[in-house]
């Protein structure tokens, strides 16, 4: 018997949710069932899954809020434990669920055989939390600085700008050192957070913290905005310190930037204690979005996460498998000198290695070697690009369209960025889409090129218009993947 969980899809507004039902057993044959797993494993997401995920990792924000603030008499409701709201808030970062594959243990195969094996791969799962970030001391303790001093009696308001490409630990950081600081019973403070992923227009962004910030009232964005406004341009002494932490900020990017302006505006009124740390891929955002007011709150509590090199994710999957011995150090090597060639992520490193448990598990072995590793790198490949091209923006997915077109309509490999470009508008006019500027799309593409879905292959010292790029994949490789990434949307849709 094996247990399976089938998942209905659910249309809630605009958004379609995987929802799992109970259980069933299904007979596949005459083994003996064997159920090596303690829990239960089931996929169940509300986004599309990503390979592996950050350090730290656990529960959806969007359905509940983290630290409750004191709001009016009027919304006050009974506050929900802050252990429990921050362990939500790190499931919703990892935007991916607890999965594993399904593995029939053999006849002839003791299960105390595959207990180390077993014991690896809950280690791997992304639901699994580190008990501490290895290779992010430096980053931790500088956010730990900045909120103890936002939240401390003599704290101000203040904001912080945490940039790096995915996979590198941002939001895994905030979070630890947000659980940390929540066991302190003499830090007081509250704390929502926010994800412009996960919102079906960018301006719910001010109904989801008022919403977090008052006890779950839900009110529309306008009003919402209003309210966080006057609240927070005011001081309040009753009011305990408030910690917003806005994730994927650069997709709540608009053609005014008014969104991302009030959000940075309500820490320039010192005394009302509201500090806001936000997270983007891009270095230099603030400057091109803010005014220099606003950005003068910034001043230098800036951070930014460099890609993992390849000792640093040895170390990392070392630690997280410190007590299990079932895979060779020069499998976790060759794994770590592969992700670190491509972008550094740790997600896909981590999955790597997780496929190569699971297939040695599956063939009744009680050590990953290198063979294996490989075997999984070639199997994850396609997956690892696909789940980029999943996770790419709507303008980054015009960029990489456009790419595509001019290579076929010039048949050339190497194109000009102002080529790229002008196909951009022209598709983007065709769609009726609102034109993003060309600095936008310019560090669009140097996002793309540090995920190695592009590539530059000369930069004019005279022009950046004139400088050339490739595709990071083949052409053919490209395609499939885009289609690929078409059709999982689509398949939502249903």
């Amino acid at each position: 018997m094996l247990y399976v969980t089938p998942l209905v899809i659910k249309k809630i507004g605009n958004t379609h949710f995987c929802e799992k039902v109970q259980r069933k057993k299904v007979a596949i044959d005459d083994s003996p069932e064997v159920n090596i797993f303690e829990n239960d494993d089931t996929l169940s997401s509300d986004r599309p899954m990503d390979i592996s995920s950050d350090e730290v990792m656990d529960a959806d924000p969007t359905n509940s809020p983290l630290f409750t603030p004191s709001p009016p008499k009027s919304l006050k409701k009974q506050a929900k434990s802050p252990a429990i709201k921050i362990k939500k808030a790190k499931k919703s970062e990892s935007h991916s669920t607890k999965s594993s594959a399904m593995i029939k243990a053999v006849k002839n195969v003791e299960k105390s055989e595959l207990k180390d094996l077993v014991g690896a791969l809950n280690k791997l799962h992304t639901s699994e939390t580190p008990d501490k970030l290895v290779c992010r001391e430096i980053e931790v303790a500088a956010i730990k600085s900045f909120i103890n001093l936002a939240i401390s009696n003599e704290g101000e308001s203040s904001a912080m700008y945490i940039s790096g490409v995915p996979g590198t630990g941002k939001t895994a950081s905030v979070l630890q050192v947000l659980k940390s600081l929540s066991k302190d019973k003499k830090k007081t403070f509250d704390f929502c957070y926010v994800n412009g992923m996960e919102l079906p227009q960018q301006n719910k962004v001010f109904s989801e913290i008022y919403k977090e910030l008052c006890n779950n009232v839900t009110i529309a964005p306008t009003k919402a905005r209003l309210a966080l406004n006057e609240m927070f341009q005011r001081k309040d002494a009753s009011r305990k310190p408030v910690i917003i932490l806005v994730d994927e900020l650069d997709l709540l990017i608009t053609k005014r930037h008014d969104i991302m302006y009030d959000i940075f505006n309500w820490t320039t009124c010192i005394d009302a204690r509201v500090s806001v740390i936000s997270i983007a891929n891009a270095l230099d955002l603030p400057e091109r979005i803010l005014s220099q007011r606003v950005t003068s709150r910034i001043g230098t509590n800036r951070i930014s996460f460099q890609p993992y090199d390849h000792h640093q994710i040895s170390k990392i999957i070392n630690y997280r498998l410190k007590g299990f011995h079932c895979i060779e150090n020069k499998a976790i090597d060759l794994a770590s000198r592969k992700i670190a060639a491509l972008n550094g992520d740790l997600r896909k490193a981590i999955g790597i290695i997780r496929k190569a448990v699971e297939l040695a598990l599956a063939r009744e072995l009680k050590e990953v070697n290198t063979k294996l590793v490989l075997e999984a790198i070639k199997d994850t490949a396609s997956n690892v690009y696909a789940e980029y091209f999943k996770d790419l923006s709507y303008v980054e997915n015009l960029i990489m369209e456009s790419v595509v077109q001019v290579q076929l309509s010039k048949g050339l490999e190497e194109i000009s960025i102002s080529d790229i470009y002008n196909q951009y508008l022209l598709i983007a006019r065709q769609k009726d889409d609102q034109i993003v500027s060309f600095s936008t799309i310019f560090e669009r593409i140097c996002f793309l090129d540090n995920c190695k879905l592009l590539s530059f292959v000369d930069i004019s010292n005279s022009s950046i218009m004139s400088g050339k790029i490739t595709l990071g994949l083949t052409l053919s490789e490209t395609k499939f993947n885009m289609k690929l990434a078409s059709d999982f949307y689509e398949g939502l849709k249903l």
